[in-house]
């Protein structure tokens, strides 16, 4: 019906991804389009064309419908803050034959309302065109995951279908981890990366992507050479440590810092035989069929102050990339980023 779920995420502090060798703070982060079957909206209507007494043709009347195009901002899954404000924007196309004016809204249907309005007034929007379509929440106070769900109404309060069903939603992750239930073990490709890393199951097999590795280091370096600072050198044994993290990630289904058996960054990074003077981890996961690919969790992080001041901390020399796909997680794919200095 829409949207993807996107991840990435923190260290040491709350959010996605970043931190330094003390003992870290895990976390979660984000995906997109079409969401999972638990997504689908509890009290969703009938999911059949509305009609309306706008402009009707010589035929008849006119149809409601709609399909969605693009969460414009906040893809499912985004991680937040407790009790971070945030805009969520969804892009919507009028597959209808009625045009759409100030009598048409998006109004709540169900699900955690985050503090947002009830009623969401459209502006006009021809058959075939797009409207973007806003609203303000605000995250729980709690960790979690949390969905809101909207109807677009038609101007006799009628829910007009949307594509498949009869609604959009946003859906957040909220504080400072949230593991997912772990998928059952299954083998998935033949040209995979078979080392689950600590603590995972080695009935999971997670696939690797040297191309993505390629890409990140690309991204990151010259996000690092715009500003000012010199390029990371790849690390085989930070890589190693990283790769291990994301291959964990995949199999359990947590986006954490912590490891399934309980490793930081810092001791990962030890382990894999590297002997480090400062630490940083930044960490990302979405469906890459979702958009789940470098560039998109380099905008991620370079949209976030931690992952961006640890991509860009004056400090670190060297750099380990790791990228670990697996079907049946619940994020699909798995960045880690290991930044340090010997």
């Amino acid at each position: 019906m829409r949207k993807p779920f996107f991840a990435s995420l923190i260290i040491l502090f709350f959010l996605s991804a970043c931190g330094t060798s003390a003992t870290p703070t895990p976390t979660q982060v984000p995906p997109t389009q079409a969401p999972p079957p638990t997504a689908v909206p509890p009290t969703a209507i009938a999911a059949s064309p509305t009609t309306s007494d706008i402009t009707p043709t010589a035929a008849g009347p006119c149809t409601d419908a709609a399909s969605f195009v693009a969460d414009v901002t906040i893809p499912d899954y985004t991680h937040m803050d407790l009790h971070e404000a945030f805009t969520k924007t969804w892009r919507v196309k009028n597959t209808g034959t009625c045009p759409w004016d100030g009598n048409y809204a998006a109004v709540y249907a169900s699900g955690d309302k985050l503090g947002g309005p009830n009623t969401i007034p459209l502006t006009n929007t021809a058959p075939g065109a797009t409207i973007d379509i806003s609203a303000n929440f605000t995250a729980p106070s709690t960790d979690g995951t949390y969905k809101v769900f909207y109807h677009l109404q038609n101007s006799k309060n009628i829910a007009m279908a949307v594509d498949d069903g009869a609604a959009i939603w946003a859906i957040i992750t909220v504080g400072k981890t949230v593991v997912y239930p772990s998928p059952t073990p299954a083998p998935t490709s033949s040209t995979a990366n078979t080392t689950p890393g600590a603590g995972g199951t080695a009935a999971c097999v997670a696939q690797a992507n040297t191309g993505f590795v390629s890409q990140m280091l690309v991204l990151v370096n010259t996000a690092r050479t715009t500003n000012g600072l010199p390029a990371l050198t790849l690390n085989n044994q930070l890589s190693s440590a990283a790769q291990s993290h994301s291959v964990d990630m995949a199999c359990s289904g947590a986006l954490s810092h912590t490891g399934t058996d309980g490793s930081s960054p810092a001791s990962r990074i030890a382990a894999a035989g590297y002997t480090a003077s400062v630490t940083r981890e930044n960490i990302y996961a979405q469906p890459p069929q979702y958009g789940g690919n470098p560039q998109s969790a380099m905008d991620w992080w370079m949209n976030d102050q931690i992952h961006r001041e640890a991509i860009l901390n004056a400090q670190v020399t060297q750099i380990g990339i790791g990228y670990a796909y697996y079907a049946k997680s619940p994020l699909g794919g798995y960045f880690t980023l290991d930044l340090a200095a010997p």
